[in-house]
Parts: C-alpha cells; sequence; structure tokens
C-alpha cells in the first residue's frame, strides 16, 4: 500500500483493464499511481498536480501529425517529470524512440518484471535529480550567500 510520501505515478491510458492492472501493480509495489483515460484529463492532472513519473499511453491516437503533436505537448506540460510513452504500435514506438521526447519508449504488451524495474529507475533517477537541485538552490541561497 502507498504512503504519504509515495512516489506519484500518473497512468494516462485509454484501456480500462490495463489501466486498472498498473494501479493494482503500482500500488502493491508501494507507489501512489493516479489514472486518467483521456488526452484532456491527462493534460488537466499533468496541469494541476506534480508527478515523479507520467506513465503516457497513445490514447486511442494513430501514428499521425496530430497525435505527435499531442503527445509532443504532453510531454512538454510534464515540464522534467520523466515520462514513458506505452504503446502497442509498432510506428508510435519508432517516432517516440527517434524523437527523443520520452524517458522511456515501452512497447505493448511488456513483461511485468520489466516494466517495474523500470518504473523503479526512472522514479529514483527523477527522485536524485529533484534532490540535488533542491540542495543546489539551498546552498546557493544558504550556505554561499552568507
Amino acid at each position: 500500500m502507498a504512503s504519504a510520501t509515495a512516489p506519484r505515478i500518473l497512468i494516462a491510458d485509454d484501456d480500462h483493464t490495463l489501466r486498472e492492472l498498473m494501479i493494482l501493480l503500482l500500488s502493491n509495489d508501494g507507489y501512489a499511481p493516479h489514472a486518467v483515460s483521456s488526452q484532456e484529463a491527462a493534460r488537466a492532472a499533468i496541469r494541476r498536480e506534480s508527478w515523479d513519473l507520467i506513465l503516457l499511453d497513445t490514447l486511442g491516437q494513430g501514428p499521425n501529425e496530430r497525435s505527435y503533436a499531442i503527445l509532443s505537448d504532453l510531454c512538454r506540460e510534464a515540464r522534467g517529470t520523466p515520462v514513458v510513452l506505452t504503446t502497442g504500435l509498432d510506428a508510435m514506438a519508432r517516432w517516440g524512440r527517434d524523437n527523443n521526447l520520452f524517458a522511456e519508449v515501452a512497447l505493448k504488451p511488456f513483461e511485468l518484471d520489466w516494466f517495474l524495474n523500470r518504473v523503479s529507475r526512472l522514479v529514483s533517477t527523477a527522485n536524485v535529480a529533484r534532490v540535488s537541485a533542491h540542495r543546489q538552490r539551498h546552498w546557493n541561497t544558504s550556505v554561499w550567500a552568507s
């Protein structure tokens, strides 16, 4: 079960069964997952709250310029939060890898152990970067300013 300080993970996927499975797996692994099923809900959640990791499905979009623009915009709005593109479409996975927008591209179906290991690695890396940035700000204003 996730604690109040558990890493927060946003799951944006239009597949109800997969969303529920990810919630169960991530909760059991000690994370605090929150799931949405549409691009609009994903955008609102990204804007409204701070996340440690975002798992972003193509949300029913096929490989076309409009879907590429939507996914690119969502990544930019994530403001440095690692984003994993999860897709069952080879063309979308290729596009995701080619454009270096994502911390990881996960082609569905993926193995559960692989998935949980990637989540753990990305959350740990994001937390180290966040602590480092916090320390740098603190040191710059408190220790070195005197």
